[in-house]
């Protein structure tokens, strides 16, 4: 008289999709404590995931399986699953609740890529994996697992970058964990025309893996760079020969390595700056204490440099870090708004969450020339609401920031005499040297100066830089004084011998203002510093005049006035023999002269 029941249950996570559905009966009605019976569907699709053909990514049960479901115990016998590929995956669960918990899985050809389900890798799989693993865990007991993997031959690509990958050969996989020990650990990983992949670690207590003492070693040899470029999607090239024999022990948390890492023939590419260095040869040395030394040496463009490295590798490699960095004619940028070649000296130090910098960086050639100085104009929307002078915004979550990056130290930036600026306004050599000084803060204070010659187009016209100066009176660093005089010659006039533009004041608040040599009122200098002529004001309105002849000795010309928004229209009729008559109308004023002229 016992009555079955079913059970059926869907769910939708993101592009997950779970199907299941059993049967079964309670093994005493008037009492029910278990209910035993069949799973009969089981089901995980990703409708968003397809393979070449079009079939989207599924795992489903391959027969039924018993079941046995209580208030504090789950008991699967043997539920096998095969997905869409082939691929197959039998699990038996045995779950007590603060008694056991026994997992038995066999897995046949599982795609690795599976893990991209989870957890977002920025890699793309083509390898399976087969073999076993079990878990048993008893209240009050230690662990025992094992692991026997196999991992096919494949591919590992970039998901920014699928050109870029590295070739797999058949892996190897494999733990025994006994009485909550690791007893050994292996990875055996064949990279076929690269190199390989070895190493063998144990955990005494895995039940406490921050905590828990580890041993091990690696061993690596790899002849083929390319797997950098995966994690460094910016170069464009890595060659060289690396070679790693590594020994592991202390704690998961807290590892010290022994051994040594070496690079050898290497070059690389780094494309946002056109950075390309050549012969670089690299030594690394881990001992006693978790003390690491570096040390080597590479070809930048037609100088060489040198980099050394010390310090204590806990912690994140921050505690006691120095880097320094050696060379001379070193082409560090190389694109085609910017070269740059420099001479350095710099030391940097890494210590209790605080980047120092010291030396000198001297750049005897640069060439700048940014091809695009346009600034986009952007205006409020016709819906922008202002009230009491103040824009309104919509209230912002607070977004927690993390703790400021902090910088101490003294860095001088000298610039040589072939260091050129040239942009479409303007050509011109820039000089000098200036000290940085950080005070655990971004913003250094500077003290220095730079000069600057050449010329500058103003207001369409090409005028010589003869003062220009860039200084830093121990001011903040993005803020220094200008003072850039521009001029140009004045001919034909027996007053004034130049006109010019001043640029004065600090880079917030500069001033510019037109003069002339000698001093004259400001819109003389400016219709000068723009036509090279002087006007009239007295007899006329200044303006430019376009115009041409519409007769043998008939000229007329429309004028724009450069200090007010009159317009002037001209008429000149030649006489002849030196002699004219030139009538001028214009919104405010009109007039007619009588105009007498001597060639020589």
């Amino acid at each position: 008289n016992r009555t079955f029941q079913a059970a059926e249950l869907e769910s939708r996570l993101e592009d997950q999709e779970l199907r299941l559905a059993a049967n079964g009966v309670f093994d005493d009605p008037d009492s029910p404590r278990t209910w035993n019976g069949t799973l009969t569907e089981l089901s995980l699709a990703q409708p968003s995931a397809v393979d070449a053909e079009g079939t989207s990514r599924e795992i489903f049960l391959v027969q039924s399986a018993p079941i046995a479901l209580s208030s504090d115990s789950v008991t699967v016998e043997r539920a096998c699953l095969q997905g869409s590929i082939e691929a197959r995956l039998c699990v038996a669960v045995d779950w007590m609740a603060g008694r056991r918990l026994e997992i038995l899985a066999e897995l046949d050809a599982i795609a690795v890529d599976r893990v991209n389900q989870f957890v977002a890798t920025g890699f793309v799989f083509d390898q399976h994996v087969t073999g076993q693993m079990r878990w048993d865990k008893a209240a009050g007991a230690p662990l025992t697992a094992f692991a026997d993997l196999e991992i096919s031959p494949g591919t590992i690509r970039s998901r920014d970058d699928p050109e870029v990958g590295i070739q797999t050969g058949e892996g190897l996989i494999t733990f025994d964990v006994r009485e909550g020990t690791l007893l050994e650990g292996d990875l055996r990983l064949p990279l076929p025309g690269t190199g390989n992949v070895e190493g063998t670690f144990s955990l005494a207590d895995i039940s406490d893996l921050r905590d828990s003492a580890i041993t091990g070693r690696l061993d690596a040899e790899l002849s083929d760079m390319t797997a950098i470029r995966m994690f460094v999607p910016s170069l464009e090239r890595a060659d060289g020969h690396l070679t790693a024999k590594v020994s592991v022990d202390g704690t998961v948390q807290a590892p010290v390595l022994t051994g040594n890492v070496a690079l050898r023939d290497g070059a690389l590419a780094y494309r946002p700056i056109g950075l390309e260095l050549e012969d670089i040869e690299l030594d690394a040395a881990f001992g006693e204490g978790r003390q690491f030394e570096l040390t080597g040496s590479f070809l930048a463009g037609e100088g060489r440099g040198t980099v050394a490295s010390s310090g204590v590798y806990g912690n994140g490699f921050r505690e006691d870090l120095v880097v320094t960095l050696e060379g001379e004619r070193l082409r560090l940028i190389d694109v085609p708004d910017l070269t740059a070649v420099a001479d350095a000296d710099v030391r940097v130090g890494f210590d209790d969450g605080i980047i120092r910098l010291d030396g000198e960086i001297v750049v005897p050639h640069a060439r700048i020339s940014p091809r695009n100085l346009l600034a986009t104009r952007h205006s409020e929307s016709a819906d922008v609401v202002v009230v009491a002078g103040e824009r309104e915004t919509a209230p912002e979550d607070p977004v927690e920031q993390e703790a400021p990056v902090l910088l101490d130290g003294k860095l001088g930036v000298g610039l040589g005499d072939d260091v050129i600026v040239d942009i479409d306004l303007a050509e011109a050599q820039v000089t000098g040297s200036v000290e940085f000084t950080w005070d655990r803060s971004l913003m250094p204070v500077a003290n220095g100066r730079y000069e600057v010659s050449g010329d500058v187009q103003v207001y369409g016209q090409v005028l010589d830089i003869t003062e220009g100066t860039i200084r830093f009176p121990n001011v903040p660093a993005n803020d220094p004084y200008l003072r850039v005089r521009a001029e140009r010659e004045i001919f034909g006039n027996s007053q004034i011998k130049s006109a010019g533009i001043l640029v004065d004041g600090t880079l917030r608040r500069p001033t510019v203002e037109p003069y002339t040599e000698p001093r004259t009122t400001r819109e003389r200098a400016l219709t000068l510093l723009v036509t090279g002529s002087d006007f009239d004001l007295e007899q006329g309105v200044g303006a430019i005049d376009f115009g041409t002849y519409i007769a043998p000795r008939l000229f007329v010309s429309y004028g724009i006035g450069l200090f007010d928004q009159e317009n002037v229209i001209s008429a000149r009729y030649d006489l002849g023999k030196g002699f004219g008559v030139k009538a001028t109308s214009g919104q405010s004023e009109s007039g007619i002269d009588l105009i007498y002229h001597v060639e020589r």
